[in-house]
């Protein structure tokens, strides 16, 4: 459900969109004397007032498509210009203004080519690739979509200033400055400075109108006023003329008309046809000349149609694990319910998420089953990772779960710095949650006190390495974040959750002597990991790495609800959440997040529908996803993680 807002000239309508339907539509007068801003949130509540009748509240919405006069920069969502009408929407930052007052995203664009996406999808222009949209109102809108992208131009009034188009050299001044625009020689507004200065108006029954427009000029042509009849002439050879600009300079096969106008096609239509039959380039041969719809609603139906592409599934997703064998592996994985592939090697990891050349994640439920995680990324690279990702950018982070069945070895991982001097290596910056251990189960994190990048190298080959270390006996619950160029280990016995970046760079300085069946041992990387320790540390002695006491805050709010900060950085935000029954997750924060149930199965409702994450999986939720509540039967615990937006 798509929340609209059509700001006219003189009213503004609002509404209500679902599937390309108006479940319900309004207006209000348009009071741009009191400014912008005050009057969107006298709509807004107006709109909030619209969801209540309907057992909702806008909070329920999947977004806000706003149409405004003027030129719209509709990628930065900006008003550039408005001619005259609601001066105070330049710099106007419409998206900041609806987050704050409902939370939702939102996007705009002008109200002519907002007229016309509501024609494309949901009117005249279905089926037709290549259209144009004119509108005989107050003034003359335009707009255009060719191979069936809306027309923008390099200063976003592509196709749009058709109303501005020069007709006549010196003509009547137009309100946008210039002389002789079409506007300004044939529209609503300039109708009655024509009549007026016409030689015959004083004898005209025009004269007796109190407002001169479209109708009553149409009128009094058909009884014979000689006045109204050459004021039809002139405007409709203009009209015509400018019609043959047009199609000679967008070429469309469709041309919607609409506007007030059109209340009289049955004579307006075959005016027209004859003028490009005389006039246009081949005659106009297969243009097709067609009224508008939805002459009342096509910019309420325009604005929700700002959000057409969210029509793709927006749900919480949960994929198909991607295992890897290890020599290390253990069975604490096991434990977990979900059935694991057979291999020579036991399972060391199971990869969540995961969005790399030679690994991708596997949508398993709903309409994108099959999918993978870089299929629905080059799709809509916003819709799932949030504001600004690119088509050609990886999802930024990797969610694994590493079973240590022995100790993993000694290693670290590059930063950004070091990576500008090793070739292939990728910054690698993780935190780990401890699901699982067995008793005795150590963490090594952090290089002592007192310990130089020197000797530490020096001591790389001996057995007792893990005494420069510092060791931390594994807790349920724990959590450890690894900072690029910490120097790490996972000791045997541990079942870990981790969050990292979407890396594979890992440099080895000692396995342990540990050797696979024919008894070779695994390549060491001395080199390349002390660079990450000697771009960091130099010879200085490195500071402690101490894993601060972390303790649970319960919420003012709600003495149920307990969060628990685990990790905090540039890459990624995670968070540990203890409930019961239900939370709601916040929306529109210009990211995704994930959810991975720690402690029992969970439901997730979004969008009137439900879905289950079992017990040990992990859900993607799409940054633009909606309101999701998570359900639990019991007291139960999330870990929850994200990008900063």
């Amino acid at each position: 459900m798509i929340a609209v807002i059509d700001l006219g000239g003189t009213n503004t309508k609002y509404g209500l969109v679902e599937s390309g339907k108006i479940i319900v539509a309004n207006s209000t007068p348009a009071e741009p004397q009191d400014g912008l801003e005050k009057h969107l949130n006298k709509v807004v509540k107006l709109i909030n007032d619209l969801c209540k009748d309907f057992g909702k509240k806008i909070s329920n919405c999947q977004g806000i498509g706003l149409l405004s006069t003027g030129t719209v920069n509709s990628k930065d969502m900006l008003v550039l210009s408005t001619n005259e009408k609601y001066d105070d929407a330049k710099g106007f930052n419409f998206k900041n203004w609806a987050l704050e007052k409902t939370g939702l995203e939102l996007r705009i664009e002008n109200d002519a080519k907002g007229a016309l996406l509501g024609e494309y999808h949901y009117g005249a222009g279905q089926g037709s690739d290549n259209v144009m949209m004119i509108t005989f109102g107050t003034g003359i809108g335009t707009a255009v979509i060719s191979e069936g992208q809306l027309l923008t131009g390099s200063n976003f009034f592509g196709g749009n200033l058709g109303g501005h188009m020069i007709v006549k050299t010196g003509g009547r001044k137009c309100t946008c400055g210039a002389r002789g625009c079409l506007e300004a020689e044939a529209s609503g507004w300039a109708l009655p400075i024509i009549a007026k200065e016409h030689p015959l108006f004083s004898s005209s029954s025009l004269k007796n109108e109190t407002v001169i427009g479209f109708k009553e000029m149409l009128e009094h042509a058909e009884k014979g006023d000689e006045c109204a009849i050459d004021i039809r002439r002139h405007c409709f050879q203009i009209w015509g003329e400018a019609i043959v600009s047009y199609i000679h300079l967008f070429d469309p096969e469709r041309i919607i008309l609409g506007g007030g106008l059109m209340n009289s096609a049955d004579l307006v239509l075959p005016l027209f046809e004859k003028t490009i039959k005389e006039m246009a380039w081949s005659q106009g041969k297969g243009l097709q000349l067609v009224k508008a719809e939805h002459p009342d609603n096509a910019g309420i139906l325009g604005a929700a149609a700002l959000f057409k592409n969210e029509d793709k599934a927006y749900y919480p997703l949960t994929f198909e694990q991607v295992y890897k064998p290890t020599i290390w592996g253990g069975e604490l994985l096991q434990k977990l319910p979900r059935t694991l592939p057979e291999s020579s090697m036991p399972i060391g990891e199971s990869w969540e998420i995961v969005d790399r050349p030679d690994d991708q994640s596997r949508v398993v439920t709903g309409e994108l089953a099959g999918k993978s995680l870089r299929e629905l990324i080059q799709s809509d690279p916003e819709g799932i990772v949030g504001d600004g990702h690119q088509a050609n950018q990886p999802f930024p982070l990797l969610m694994k779960i590493i079973d240590a069945g022995q100790d993993l070895s000694l290693q670290v991982h590059p930063d950004e710095e070091t990576c500008k001097y090793i070739e292939g290596a990728e910054p690698k910056t993780e935190m780990w949650y401890v699901l699982d251990h067995k008793p005795e189960a150590e963490i090594l994190t952090g290089i002592q006190e007192g310990v130089s990048a020197e000797q530490f190298r020096k001591s790389v080959n001996d057995p007792n390495i893990k005494d420069l270390m510092h060791s931390y006996t594994s807790e349920q619950g724990q959590s450890f974040f690894i900072k690029a160029t910490t120097m790490h280990a996972i000791g045997g016995g541990n079942l870990i959750y981790e969050v990292q970046q979407n890396s594979d760079t890992t440099y080895r300085v000692s396995d342990w002597g540990r050797v696979d069946k024919e008894g070779n041992p695994r390549e060491l990387h001395v080199d390349q990991a002390m660079a990450c320790l000697e771009h960091t540390l130099g010879n200085k002695k490195p500071g402690a790495h101490r894993i601060m006491p972390l303790a649970f805050t319960p919420l003012t709010h709600n003495s149920e609800l307990k969060r628990r900060q685990l990790a905090l950085c540039e890459h990624f935000h995670v968070e540990e959440i203890e409930f019961e029954g239900a939370i709601t997750l916040p929306v529109n924060t210009g990211t995704f997040q994930t959810v991975y149930a720690v402690d029992s199965d969970l439901r997730i409702e979004c969008g009137g529908k439900s879905y289950a994450v079992k017990h040990g999986q992990t859900c993607l939720i799409p940054a633009k996803c909606g309101e999701c509540t998570v359900y639990a039967p019991v007291k139960s615990r999330v870990v929850s993680a994200k990008t900063p937006a």
